[in-house]
């Protein structure tokens, strides 16, 4: 949920300030579910279809509607928007995992010393590769 507010916050700042975010993270009703999903629930995107899962669809349409229980008039583009800014955080995640990744395969070639561990993480390096590949585009 904190992703979601925090990405509310950067594109509606109006809407959803820094106290209004706060104050919405300890509403009871979301920490109640927060604490009931906190284990099953996550906000994902399927990078390969270019859509949202439908988790991810539910906390969509649940910051729209904070919005005009807020008192802002309904605005078709803050879902788009709030996702553009889950997908922009989430590729700099990546291009940033890559970076490191890279600088400890790097590091290991190197050094010699367990190399056996270079093919497994140039798999990852792989699947991080085409997550950015498909944000990039989407």
């Amino acid at each position: 949920w904190q992703d979601l507010l925090d990405a509310a916050n950067r594109v509606r700042q109006d809407v959803f300030s820094d106290r209004v975010c706060t104050q919405l993270m300890k509403h009871p009703q979301l920490q109640a579910y927060t604490v009931l999903s906190e284990n099953r629930a996550t906000f994902s995107y399927d990078a390969r279809r270019r859509e949202p899962r439908e988790s991810l669809w539910n906390g969509l349409n649940m910051i729209s509607n904070l919005a005009m229980q807020l008192g802002h008039p309904r605005d078709d583009t803050l879902v788009a928007e709030v996702l553009g800014e889950l997908k922009q955080k989430r590729l700099e995640e990546a291009e940033a995992c890559q970076h490191e990744l890279k600088n400890q395969i790097k590091l290991l070639k190197d050094s010699k010393e367990l190399f056996e561990w270079i093919p497994f993480l140039q798999s990852i390096q792989d699947t991080l590769n085409q997550e950015i590949n498909f944000l990039s585009i989407s």
